[in-house]
């Protein structure tokens, strides 16, 4: 949306407070008064407040009166282009803030990388309305150098580097959820010391995909990163990266967006990586494939695994016993493996009809958690601690008023000197998470 430049001046200068503003009691939110607030969240998507205006007005009167934040996280975007501006220019004049987390408009994300004023350790910056070109982020980037620890760009943006020089060289971790991504190698020099790295998209037509991934391959021969031990994205952005690791050290991939047909991407994927730890996301077409996804070699190291399969394109002729026969036909190879969460799970999409419902809920009803497990625990004697979740989505209301459904199921298992034993659910997300077992927020709701 166009943006007046004049408006977006003014934003930017000294705010301003009038006679009336100090001679009132200062603002609070609780028992904390303003001036005092470290730590502000605001969620623009919450529709509880009565208006747009009056969320904005909110917003930029706690940003107004608290000058000490250092954490400052605004979900969701402006109503307007005015909103955007007054909100970011009183962005800006935070000399505190050390954390931010926000969704600005393409012009006054210029403007806010300009214009900030501290000593920021961790950004995340989601552009909307960022079409046309890439722009080039880096020269914005730099007055950050000396406090940058984590980066987290979705937005169409380019990160390019001088020849042979280490932008942030102390910098550990880099998020690219909707950054321009084709090359690694400007990000090898930018970005030498990663230990975390997450691709979400590369940008290339079909035809490109080979050669580019040939070049990034040439790249790392010369030069690659050494401390990289958390490596995640989409599939085809990680095939195309090529991101090489080294085989005696631990690793965690996180890989979302597989298919059965992307095998021999998720192969050399996995070829390359090497990883102890692995977090699968993929939709279930075609089961008789399970059995394949992980080749052996991979398999052999493999401390923790989780597989979350979405059963959205279920058909008549997949049934329990064969997805689970194609489960574990996937873990038959790891030896090693001691954490294992599978979630099983459906999207709550209003827009299927009731035949393929009755498909999804068929497969679900025939899947008894119990047996499962023991199963599972049976093929893979390494198993320390199971997680399963079986979630088969909302709730159908069909024409005659009947509830088309199947409840959820989930359990944590440990497992000592060949017994099971169920533990808490809790318990378990605790240990899957200090192993490095991926669990997204977001699917908890389904």
């Amino acid at each position: 949306m166009p943006v007046n430049a004049s408006a977006l001046r003014a934003a930017f200068a000294s705010p301003t407070m009038s006679v009336r503003d100090r001679q009132q009691k200062p603002p609070s939110i609780g028992n904390t008064p303003l001036h005092d607030l470290r730590h502000f969240s605001f969620d623009r998507t919450n529709k509880t407040l009565a208006s747009d205006a009056l969320a904005n007005e909110r917003l930029t009167g706690a940003l107004r009166y608290s000058p000490l934040l250092e954490q400052l996280l605004i979900e969701g975007f402006a109503c307007s282009p005015e909103d955007d501006i007054s909100v970011v220019g009183l962005v800006t004049h935070l000399r505190h803030l050390k954390k931010l987390r926000i969704f600005p408009s393409r012009d006054t994300a210029h403007a806010l990388l300009s214009n900030l004023s501290s000593p920021i350790e961790k950004l995340d910056i989601h552009v909307y309305d960022d079409l046309g070109e890439p722009w080039d982020i880096m020269p914005a980037l730099t007055r950050f150098v000396p406090s940058l620890e984590e980066l987290c760009l979705s937005a169409l943006v380019t990160l390019t580097s001088p020849p042979n020089r280490a932008v942030f060289p102390r910098m550990p971790r880099l998020s690219l959820n909707g950054a321009y991504f084709r090359h690694v190698s400007p990000l090898l020099y930018a970005f030498p010391n990663l230990n975390e790295l997450h691709v979400a998209y590369a940008h290339l037509h079909s035809h490109e995909v080979e050669e580019t991934r040939a070049t990034n391959i040439a790249a790392q021969a010369v030069r690659r990163w050494e401390k990289l031990d958390d490596l995640s994205g989409m599939l085809r952005a990680l095939y195309v990266a090529a991101i090489e690791a080294d085989a005696q050290d631990e690793h965690n991939l996180q890989l979302v967006d597989c298919l059965e047909t992307d095998i021999a991407r998720l192969h050399a994927v996995l070829d390359t990586t090497c990883p102890r730890v692995l977090n699968l996301d993929f939709l279930l077409r075609l089961v008789r494939e399970l059995p394949h996804m992980v080749p052996i070699d991979a398999g052999k190291d493999l401390q923790a695994l989780r597989l979350c399969i979405s059963m959205a394109a279920c058909t008549p002729d997949m049934c329990a016993e064969s997805i689970l026969d194609g489960i574990c036909g996937l873990l038959a190879p790891f030896s090693s493996l001691t954490h294992l969460t599978i979630r099983l799970f459906c999207p709550d999409w209003s827009t299927d009809s009731r035949e393929a419902y009755r498909d999804r809920v068929a497969v679900f009803r025939g899947m008894e958690i119990n047996p499962i497990a023991e199963r599972i625990m049976e093929e893979v004697p390494s198993l320390r601690h199971v997680m399963l979740d079986l979630s088969p989505g909302a709730t159908l209301v069909q024409p005659d008023g009947s509830q088309l459904s199947c409840s959820r199921a989930k359990e944590y298992w440990e497992c000592r000197r060949g017994n099971a034993e169920l533990g808490e659910w809790t318990t378990g997300q605790r240990v899957m998470a200090e192993i490095g077992l991926w669990e997204e927020d977001a699917a908890e709701g389904n």
